[in-house]
């Protein structure tokens, strides 16, 4: 039990700073190259995390006994809703926006 809890958090750490790092480098692209430079890194990052998200899910067949598919799928999900609360937080909210990831995402 402990082992799957183990593997399921680092499995989702490890989504959020992929996800994370792609959303501080979409920031980058709008700074340097405007929104149509922020679409198109967005666009790319969004295949990657996808693409990353089949590639687990194929090899995944020998870790079932840990975590089930069902599982990843959910940490997929999360992941993709904490960059939505972030989205939200940073472009409708400014002031709700968490310090230490404004430090993050522009340092």
């Amino acid at each position: 039990m402990i082992n799957r809890l183990i593997i399921l958090v680092l499995i989702f750490l490890l989504v959020s700073a992929i996800a994370l790092i792609g959303m501080k480098y979409i920031l980058w692209g709008m700074f340097r190259w405007g929104g149509f430079g922020a679409v198109v890194l967005t666009l790319l990052f969004s295949l990657i995390y996808i693409g990353i998200f089949f590639v687990i899910i194929r090899k995944w067949k020998y870790y079932t006994n840990y975590i089930s598919v069902y599982a990843l799928k959910w940490i997929w999900i999360m992941g993709l809703v904490e960059l939505g609360i972030l989205g939200v937080l940073y472009h409708q909210v400014p002031k709700f926006f968490p310090s230490f990831m404004a430090e993050y995402f522009f340092t």
